[in-house]
């Protein structure tokens, strides 16, 4: 007769005068239950099979934290909610799956007893400490608890069925007697991944990095114009504002730092441009709004020609997450939109990949090549042109300059005539509005030149510059032409 016959519920989860039967035949039989502690259903039916191949009663109870762990990490466990909840949860799912393996269960959670480590030790000396104990088994049952070796058991488990039905398993991944059938050739569970979502994590992972490397600058842009102000005030005896007369550290720090250089310019610490600049010519792309005019078409071929490395594209319906998304696939630096209103240019918008910023403005008095009176008729040069900016004063008026610059290649050093090129685009900042002129130009002597005017010419006012590329309208706006702006007394921003 073994334990399970003296029960009167063969399989399950036994309660009553079932445990009492069953502690008193092991009490009379002098051996112990196994009490494992579970986590989660893999674990309940990793110890429940153990205990159907060696046919033995079993005791499954749960602590505090794998309580929690069965409710899942995602749920708090204020005021013991959690493990609550994950208690009642393995009960529910014990006495659901327990008679299906034909063995009794006993449920558990008191932690109400005596326990011995003894797995760290030598083996004789563990025979002899557990015959000391030899007595404690004729009062009651003595609980074997198996928490850290049966998990070892199971990942072990794991992986063992992995080795020994690797052929099996390699059967199932893809089409076993289509294409997608795996050679002996093949490595096995061979993760295919995805060239178009790799890029947008490194594209992330960049966007990141930039982001960071941004507020590190900014925050030492900070720091040295509080060293300025408080060199100034040491300087001139003038009173310093609280915020920095209360910074001890900024005072104990301050006969360090006056060797440092305190000149931050804050159009440095904005310039995504600085690590290419002069390094790889920029290759800008120009495109359109969808659906566009015969007259915006042919401003953008000759934006495309004012732009000597630049390409045209013919939008299409291509929306712009995608046009961005393979721009930055193609190694495009910018991407040019321009906009129209009943077909006369309105609007063009410069995006730098692959972090922006993006600068929009507005076009008025837009003539093309051919609308110019005297205009030069033939092929244009495509020679890299000179650059003139003139009356960029202001900080911001500077960051303008700077991303238009960047949309044209650096030319060699004018080392001979042959060098010196024929082209020359102006822009000219009056009142905030850059007039833009494109000229070729002859030597009519040692120290004179002859300009004649090819086009385009416009007029451009910026109204935003915003961080992020052109598709990103939740990035942080840096500045923006607001409705008080030309209500307000008279000021020049650029």
């Amino acid at each position: 007769m073994g334990a399970i016959d003296v029960l009167s519920r063969k399989t399950g989860v036994i309660v009553g005068d079932d445990v009492y039967k069953l502690f008193k035949y092991c009490q009379e039989k002098n051996f112990a239950i196994p009490a494992i502690n579970v986590t989660s259903s893999s674990t309940v039916v990793a110890s429940l099979e153990a205990a159907r191949d060696a046919k033995s009663p079993l005791i499954l109870q749960v602590s505090q934290g794998g309580a929690a762990f069965f409710a899942g990490k995602g749920v708090s466990n204020t005021n013991q909610e959690a493990s609550i909840g994950g208690s009642v949860a393995a009960a529910h799912y014990i006495r659901s799956v327990a008679p299906l393996y034909n063995i009794p269960v006993i449920l558990h959670t008191a932690r109400k007893e005596c326990m011995i480590d003894l797995s760290e030790e030598e083996k004789e000396w563990n025979i002899n400490t557990t015959a000391k104990y030899s007595e404690a088994i004729s009062y009651g049952i003595v609980k074997v608890n198996l928490d850290t070796d049966l998990q070892w058991a199971y990942l072990t488990g794991v992986r063992d069925h992995v080795l020994t039905k690797k052929d099996y398993l390699a059967s199932q991944v893809g089409n076993p007697e289509g294409e997608g059938k795996r050679t002996s050739s093949q490595p096995f569970l061979k993760l295919e991944t995805n060239p178009a979502s790799e890029q947008k994590r490194r594209q992330a992972r960049q966007r990141r990095d930039y982001l960071h490397r941004r507020a590190l600058l900014l925050k030492e842009a900070e720091t040295a114009a509080r060293r300025s102000a408080l060199k100034a005030s040491l300087a001139t005896g003038k009173p310093l504002d609280p915020s920095i007369a209360n910074d001890t550290a900024l005072r104990q720090d301050y006969k360090y730092d006056e060797s440092a250089d305190n000149n931050t310019n804050s159009n440095e610490i904005d310039d995504e441009y600085a690590h290419l600049s002069g390094i790889v010519d920029p290759r800008p792309i120009v495109t359109t709004s969808r659906s566009p005019s015969t007259r915006l078409a042919a401003f953008s071929k000759e934006i495309r020609l004012l732009l000597p490395t630049a390409i045209r594209l013919n939008r299409g319906t291509l929306i712009l997450p995608d046009l961005v998304h393979s721009a930055k696939a193609s190694g495009i630096t910018d991407v040019i939109l321009l906009h129209e209103h009943r077909g006369t240019p309105t609007a063009l918008t410069v995006s730098h990949i692959p972090h922006g910023p993006t600068a929009s403005f507005s076009l008025h008095n837009v003539l093309l090549r051919h609308d110019l009176p005297a205009a030069t008729r033939g092929t244009v040069s495509e020679s890299y042109p000179h650059l003139i900016f003139e009356n960029f004063t202001t900080p911001l008026g500077r960051r303008v300059a700077v991303i238009l610059k960047h949309l044209f290649p650096p030319r060699e050093p004018a080392t001979s005539a042959a060098r010196t090129g024929n082209r020359v685009v102006t822009f000219r900042n009056a009142e905030d509005s850059i007039e833009v002129r494109h000229h070729v130009f002859v030597r009519t002597g040692p120290q004179a030149v002859e300009l004649a005017e090819v086009g385009p010419r416009m007029t451009m006012r910026c109204f935003e510059i915003r961080q992020g590329t052109v598709e990103e309208k939740e990035g942080d706006v840096e500045w923006h032409l607001n409705q008080y702006t030309r209500t307000a007394r008279k000021k020049d921003y650029l």
